[in-house]
């Protein structure tokens, strides 16, 4: 059977599991950051308290390179009323071959939010991170200072804007020093399924090295509400345009398990 033919069927299998569990309680229309899609986040606030842990499985189809599995693992925790901390890293079966970032490589943020959806104006949060080189063939930290915006544009349907400037303290051969990161996209909680949530989005990552093409793209997922503590989420993508080895199929899968320590 195909790659994507297996993939196909892990989405059916895991789509039957959580629609015979049942529908959660609560509605949720956030998107997690880096789930269901790698490129897309939302504005909205974590409360002071919770956390989350994110782990998962994926793997890209590169054009030219082997093709690679991949786990990416997150932590993230409200420390303050609208602000939240989080420690990340990626490994992957074919770590020579990695990149942005590297695997292994430890990810630090700090994620405030700014100001809530009004009539007129969006939600807005920024993040800024450091990942340092702690993977492997890794040389270089990289700073990252991003900015979400979130608006409703009808009931359930949420647009979102993502934009991004990476900075690298060490840069090798004809690389940037500074490099920018767009996505586009929106999400919709389905009304007769209110713990399911699907997105898709459209991005652009300008070339690390000058006088590379930017890679632009677009991905598509799900996310679900099994439990109150409990998410799935599975999503799948491509890369139009870019270098000659970028990824012509990406997917990852995985849980999200919600927690709250303290009181608010």
């Amino acid at each position: 059977m195909r790659p994507v033919g297996v993939v196909a069927c892990v989405v059916q299998a895991w789509m039957l599991l959580v629609l015979m569990i049942g529908s959660a309680n609560a509605q949720d229309k956030t998107l997690t950051e880096g789930r269901p899609l790698t490129r897309l986040g939302d504005a909205f606030p974590i409360a002071r308290g919770d956390g989350q842990i994110l782990g998962g499985v994926g793997t890209t189809l590169q054009r030219a390179s082997p093709n690679r599995a991949f786990i990416p693992i997150l932590l993230v925790y409200g420390v303050l009323p609208e602000t939240q901390v989080g420690l990340g890293t990626t490994l992957s079966s074919d770590p020579h071959e990695a990149d942005d970032p590297h695997a292994g490589d430890l990810t630090g943020s700090v994620r405030v939010s700014i100001g809530r959806e009004t009539v007129l104006l969006p939600s807005f949060a920024t993040t800024l991170s450091v990942t340092i080189p702690t993977g492997v063939d890794s040389h270089a930290t990289v700073y990252e200072l991003k900015g979400y915006a979130t608006k409703t544009l009808a009931f359930s349907l949420y647009g979102h804007l993502n934009a991004a400037v990476d900075v690298t303290d060490r840069l090798e051969r004809d690389e940037r020093r500074a490099r920018y990161k767009l996505a586009l996209g929106m999400n919709y909680v389905l009304p007769e399924l209110a713990p399911l949530v699907v997105a898709a989005d459209v991005f652009s990552d300008q070339a690390r090295e000058v006088g590379q093409t930017n890679t632009t793209g677009l991905e598509a997922g799900v996310r679900y509400r099994v439990t109150s503590k409990i998410y799935w989420d599975a999503g799948a993508g491509t890369e139009l345009a870019g270098p000659r080895d970028r990824s012509a199929f990406f997917f990852t899968t995985g849980l999200t398990f919600n927690f709250t320590l303290g009181g608010r």
